[in-house]
């Protein structure tokens, strides 16, 4: 089972997170797509989605930059062969 990963911001701030998606058996992949989507779990709206960056290392970039102070998801959905994975980051953002 995966750990959600839990990042701290200020409200205001921008940043670019990067997860990195690996092979548990060692086996070569190719990610097909990798779409990224923000919600604000304080409300339950959906503030950002779009596509996300892939380098050659199977690493996801994305840009953030949450509006208010509370706790958001971004939600990473990845397509790997025919599989659809899913991953996710929380963010805690406060007030500066």
């Amino acid at each position: 089972m995966q750990k959600t990963q839990t990042l701290r911001m200020y409200k205001g701030e921008k940043r670019r997170l990067y997860v990195t998606v690996t092979s548990c058996d060692e086996l070569p992949f190719q990610i097909t797509d990798a779409q990224y989507e923000v919600w604000n779990c304080d409300t339950g709206e959906k503030e950002d989605e779009g596509v996300c960056d892939i380098d050659d290392y199977h690493t996801l970039g994305v840009v953030v930059c949450p509006g208010r102070s509370g706790i958001y998801m971004v939600k990473y959905i990845l397509k790997i062969a025919e599989e659809t994975v899913i991953r996710r980051t929380i963010i805690k953002v406060s007030e500066t």
